[in-house]
């Protein structure tokens, strides 16, 4: 009798131990998800990205195990399933940290994580373009920059990082450069379609912004090459795109302005100027001393 008890003991034992890796990564994991959950209720960024990650981490690890013997083919393969989505569910969670947090650092050093555990994952594209804009919002340049060329290497048609890269390379004085991303910038902007859940008024705003300031960035790089006429083809498009917006439109419409003069269109020099001189900033004088000169 005692023998008998010993082995169905023996039994449950050896059942209990090939069941409990499998409980245990359970229940790790649902651990994981509730504490990113409770993060998520009280805005906290980092500890939805760090518990979000784990959480990731250890449906990764458990993904790899071996069907239990305690538990059927068609159990596992639900489990496995349960388990994927989990992950999915976690990945946007940490994504979706990302995009809230507000303080440019810590919104690198959230994104630089999320990268690290999420990559090339269905939003690192997004995540990669975010980082170089927080980059450029610390100050530092330089990781912006090699960021953008990153986003570049598998995104060719991301106007946003072409337009870092022509303003970079236009105040760096690399004007061929500079040129060559403000065009892309044009073209990628205007080859897309509106995204869903976007306002048209939101999205005509956002096209002609972007096309603007690439235009700018074009015909002030070709006034610095003496090519007035070629810049003139880019200023005009700017000044339209950008009207409204002061600090944007104003380098293009003093750039406009004395590449008419230069070409001596007066009348048109003057009817720029006109516009430009009630427009307070750095180039209020300089569209008062060209006033000046085109009389």
């Amino acid at each position: 009798m005692q023998t008998m008890n010993n082995r169905f003991l023996g039994s449950v034992l050896a059942l209990f131990i090939v069941a409990a890796p499998a409980f245990c990564q359970e229940a790790d994991i649902d651990a994981a998800e509730t504490l990113m959950k409770a993060a998520q209720e009280k805005s906290d960024w980092a500890g939805v990205m760090q518990n979000g990650i784990a959480e990731a981490g250890l449906i990764a690890k458990a993904l790899t195990g071996e069907k239990p013997n305690t538990m059927t083919d068609a159990v596992w393969t639900n489990t496995l399933e349960r388990w994927k989505a989990q992950r999915l569910q976690a990945e946007y969670a940490c994504y979706n940290a990302t995009t809230h947090e507000t303080d440019p650092a810590k919104k690198v050093k959230l994104l630089e994580q999320f990268l690290a555990a999420f990559e090339g994952g269905a939003y690192a594209k997004p995540s990669l373009a975010t980082l170089a804009g927080a980059y450029q919002q610390t100050g530092d340049k330089a990781k912006a920059l090699a960021t953008a060329k990153k986003v570049l290497e598998v995104e060719p048609d991301n106007e946003g990082m072409h337009l870092m890269l022509a303003d970079n390379d236009f105040s760096a004085k690399q004007l061929p450069s500079a040129i060559e991303h403000a065009r892309a910038a044009v073209k990628a902007v205007e080859s897309k379609k509106k995204p869903e859940g976007y306002a048209d008024d939101a999205w005509t705003a956002y096209t002609r912004r972007i096309s603007g300031t690439a235009h700018s960035i074009a015909g002030q790089a070709l006034m610095l090459q003496d090519k007035p006429e070629a810049a003139i083809a880019d200023l005009k498009p700017a000044v339209e795109m950008l009207a409204g917006n002061n600090q944007l439109a104003a380098p293009a419409m003093y750039n406009l302005a004395f590449a008419y003069g230069k070409l001596k269109r007066i009348a048109e020099a003057r009817a720029v100027l006109a516009k430009l001189l009630p427009i307070p900033g750095p180039y209020q004088q300089l569209a008062k001393d060209l006033a000046a000169k085109v009389k």
